[in-house]
């Protein structure tokens, strides 16, 4: 039986790969974008709204919006985080 070893990023230019393999749809990759950004987006949403239920909810349609959003996403050199997280601010201000 092989086992899968999880992506781990561990340079700019292995998210970037990873990022170019989920805007195309490969579900691993979407998986492993997830895997490794949502805690942060969970608790930047819990540190202002001090409610797990509402910063669960408002993380799951973070990364919907980036699902929709990435035949728009433009990589201009600077961390996919922060295109995230772009996201995530304007979920707090909506």
């Amino acid at each position: 039986m092989i086992h899968s070893i999880p992506f781990v990023a561990t340079s700019n230019t292995d998210e970037q790969a990873l990022v170019q393999r989920a805007s195309a749809g490969e579900p691993e990759a979407i998986s492993e974008l997830y895997r490794v950004h949502s805690p942060s987006v969970f608790r930047y949403f819990y540190f202002r709204l001090k409610d797990r239920y509402l910063a669960e909810d408002l993380t799951g349609e973070v990364f919907l919006r980036i699902l929709k959003g990435f035949p728009r996403y433009v990589d201009t050199g600077r961390p996919f985080a922060a295109w995230i997280f772009r996201i995530a601010r304007y979920q707090i201000i909506d």
